[in-house]
């Protein structure tokens, strides 16, 4: 008698190299909050994903047949690492993805340390949709758009009908517009952030005239890559006061969201002050021999954070 053997095969990975998402309920995600916590599993397959994103409001043409490729095609793979992270902070282009975390690490929010994926989903007409994603996937999703109010005519209205979607993805019903939750340049609200109008004008107007000088010697040094910039111009910009009585500086408008942030996987405010404590500490001026000052990184004297 003829037998046929089957090969099955399971294969567990971190790398989003691997992940295909054109096939629904092949993938499973494994999770585990932390030590003493319970695993959970996640196994979609293509009618149960297409009914949970259209109660989040996908469109009612996403079917069990066009749910995997629609998704597969849209990804990149720095969408796909986002499965592996214990949040997600959804943003509009690489811009936020290599500044946001350089400036919110000098407040305590690192991204790294606290299993945070900063991902860029090329524009807000893909923010709605990467969070219905994580979303019914069990991963906590943070979204970050620009405000686009210096938009007008069409290009305003097809921004307005994606904060639309966005929101009915949040499932903030109710919600006209991000004006009705939050003001600029800096507005973080429990479930979305805005940047008004854009997040390197917001920077500019909270930092003012020390980030415009650091945005003109990156140009120098680097062109004119914007991403490259914004990560230049974070790293150099003057360090947060620690002195509480200090006159109010940008770093006042990141700190609330710095906290939004690391709520996302957890932290509440109390932790919150623990890790920005620690993070000022391990900045804090450290002068040498001579009357020069540097910083002080992990024990290392250096007048460069990069060095280190």
């Amino acid at each position: 008698m003829n037998r046929q053997l089957i090969d099955r095969r399971s294969l567990t990975t971190h790398s989003p190299y691997f992940v295909n998402l054109s096939r629904p309920g092949t993938t499973v995600l494994v999770r585990k909050s932390g030590e003493g916590q319970a695993t959970t599993v996640v196994q979609l397959k293509p009618y149960d994903l297409v009914q949970k994103l259209v109660e989040l409001g996908a469109p009612t043409t996403m079917t069990a047949g066009n749910v995997g490729p629609f998704y597969e095609n849209s990804a990149t793979n720095d969408i796909k690492a986002g499965l592996f992270a214990r949040g997600c902070v959804l943003v509009e282009g690489p811009s936020e993805q290599m500044g946001l975390p350089e400036l919110l690490s000098r407040l305590g929010c690192d991204f790294v340390k606290l299993g945070i994926a900063v991902v860029p989903v090329g524009g807000v007409t893909n923010l709605a949709k990467w969070v219905r994603y994580f979303r019914v996937h069990g991963i906590p999703v943070y979204p970050i758009l620009d405000s686009d109010s210096a938009k007008t005519g069409d290009d305003a209205e097809k921004a307005k009908l994606a904060r639309e979607d966005l929101f009915r993805a949040l499932s903030m019903a109710g919600i006209d517009d991000w004006g009705d939750v939050v003001a600029g340049p800096v507005g973080p609200a429990s479930q979305f952030a805005v940047f008004d109008p854009d997040f390197e004008t917001a920077m500019r107007s909270i930092f003012g005239a020390e980030y415009v000088d650091l945005e003109r010697q990156a140009r120098e040094t680097l062109g004119n890559a914007k991403p490259l910039i914004a990560r230049y111009v974070a790293r150099s910009i003057s360090d947060p006061p620690t002195d509480s009585t200090a006159e109010p500086t940008g770093w006042d408008y990141l700190r609330p969201l710095a906290e939004r942030c690391a709520a996302l996987v957890g932290v509440n405010k109390r932790q919150y002050r623990l890790l920005k404590t620690a993070s000022l500490l391990l900045w804090a001026p450290c002068p040498e021999p001579g009357g020069s000052s540097r910083r002080l990184i992990s024990g290392c004297p250096t007048t460069s954070r990069s060095a280190c």
